[in-house]
């Protein structure tokens, strides 16, 4: 059932499959920050903008003439690839792998002279560091969730290209 679902792929389904992963994870990205109240760190932030642009990216792409098939789906797979590897980069980062090569942390102010100050700072900080997994489902942090679905757009894109290159060489 799988491979014959990946073999009957045709590139307008992959565009549709694209515009919905990318439209969940940008809804999806706003619910967790405005209802769940939580505050993405800097690598989300980029992360979210990269979703966007793959999303209206595609929403371009389907109302389109089919033509210039290979320059979109190359197009498109440049985004895939980046966010593949802002979502690799924040996982290994959250699993403690890799040292951060952004600076996720908050401005300290100098000026405390007490402890109550700094409990103070310390409670009315929001955490936005990037290595600190704030939120998981099904046992997969969020940077998990985006690796794991840029994952499958990557192996779709790769898969669409391929059929591609086989009939134009077939």
């Amino acid at each position: 059932m799988y491979f014959y679902f990946i073999n009957k792929l045709s590139y307008k389904i992959f565009l549709y499959i694209t515009f919905s992963i990318s439209l969940i994870c940008v809804i999806s990205s706003y619910i967790f920050q405005y209802y769940v109240s939580l505050e993405p760190c800097k690598i989300c932030l980029y992360q979210r903008y990269l979703w966007i642009v793959l999303f209206l990216t595609t929403l371009i792409y389907v109302f389109l003439k089919e033509r210039f098939k290979f320059i979109k789906l190359i197009s498109l797979l440049i985004l895939i690839l980046l966010i593949f590897s802002l979502s690799l980069y924040h996982s290994l980062l959250e699993l403690g792998l890799i040292t951060s090569i952004f600076s996720c942390s908050q401005g300290i102010d100098n000026s405390i002279s007490s402890i109550e100050e700094l409990d103070k700072l310390i409670r009315s900080t929001k955490n936005t560091d990037c290595s600190i997994s704030k939120y998981t489902i099904i046992g997969l942090t969020l940077a998990n969730i985006s690796l794991l679905l840029t994952t499958i757009l990557l192996f779709l894109n790769l898969k669409i290209l391929k059929n591609k290159l086989t009939k134009e060489h077939g």
